[in-house]
Formats: structure tokens, sequence, C-alpha cells
């Protein structure tokens, strides 16, 4: 599998270095690790999006909300693959929904509809993310294997004498595979 680089950088007036400015490197690199952080996640979501299979949704039950009932249609598509889901990733209007709803009613409804272990999600994780309006992501771990480039991210310098700059930057590289696009399952909500 070919990795993939995320780079970002930056041209930055001499002076913080000339200066000694630590305050402004530590705050800046500090920063450029977050962003490489965030985008590096984003890409690995957005990989595992395309790769999922679509299961159809079934009908909510009355005061279930949506996401939820979409989270239990992902993790039996999961099942019955002979996969166990440890995830869900929900669009942010169907989180608010789950968030809303008592947490020993979310709790009730997941151990009840696929085996959860009475007031504990067992290592289930149910988070927000871009998965685009009205959908959920829901996986096992054993569904793909992601790589990044060992102390990623790498800091790399240039300077450029002319406009008394110098261009920090940082990047790395990550890959993934999917074992198994059958242990992913996207599940849309229908709309109201």
């Amino acid at each position: 599998v070919d990795a993939r680089r995320i780079a970002g950088a930056h041209r930055i007036d001499r002076r913080f270095t000339d200066f000694s400015d630590q305050g402004f490197w530590e705050a800046y690199l500090s920063a450029m690790v977050e962003s490489y952080a965030r985008v590096s996640d984003l890409d690995a979501l957005s990989t595992m999006v395309t790769a999922a299979t679509t299961a159809t949704p079934g009908t909510v039950p009355s005061g279930v909300a949506k996401g939820l009932a979409a989270i239990v249609d992902g993790a039996l598509a999961v099942i019955a693959t002979e996969n166990t889901p440890s995830f869900a990733v929900v669009s942010s209007e169907l989180w608010r929904d789950i968030v809303l709803t008592g947490k020993d009613e979310v709790l009730g409804y997941l151990s009840a509809s696929f085996g959860l272990e009475e007031g504990s999600t067992a290592g289930f994780r149910i988070i927000p993310g871009p998965v685009g309006v009205g959908k959920v992501l829901v996986g096992a771990k054993e569904a793909r294997t992601m790589y990044e480039l060992p102390g990623s991210p790498i800091r790399v310098e240039g300077l450029v004498p002319a406009n008394g700059a110098i261009e920090p930057a940082l990047y790395g590289y990550i890959a993934d595979i999917t074992h198994n696009p059958k242990a992913l399952a996207i599940v849309t909500v229908a709309a109201e």
C-alpha cells in the first residue's frame, strides 16, 4: 500500500530565531503537531467511510434516538460478518440526539440490542465525527490496520536568506489497509 504524505509549512520571520523566542516556537510547533494529528485522523476516517459496506437501517422504535437505532443496525451488520463491533462514529446532529438521551436509557438500549454488559459499553466507543449528515459508521478493530511513519510528524527547516525568513515544516506519512470492509458498516438514517 502506498503511504500518503501529510505536510504543513509556513514562512516565518527569522527574528523569532535570532532573538531566541522560545515561547513562540513552542506554541507554533504545538499547534502544528495538533494540526497534523487532526488532518491524519480525518484522512483515516475518510478512508474508513469510503471502504465501509452500506447497511440498511431498520425501523426506529418510538422514543429512541435515530442515531442509537443506526448504531444498532450498523453493529448488527458487523456482527453478521462474525466480527465484534468496537466503535461508532456518528454525525454531529445524530450525536446531539444521543447525548440528550439519558445515559441509563442509552446503555439499556445498546445492552438489549446487541448484548453489551449491563451499565457498561464494554469497550465500545461512540464518538462524533464528520461521516456525513445522517450517517453512522460502526466498525470492528480488526477491519483495518493503520500505519504511520515512526516519529511523525517530522520537523524540517529551510532558510530563505533574501527574505530574512525561515520555513519550518512538519510532515509525516500514513497508510492503511482495509482487511475486511464488511467489518465496517455505514448506516444512513431516513430523513423525516
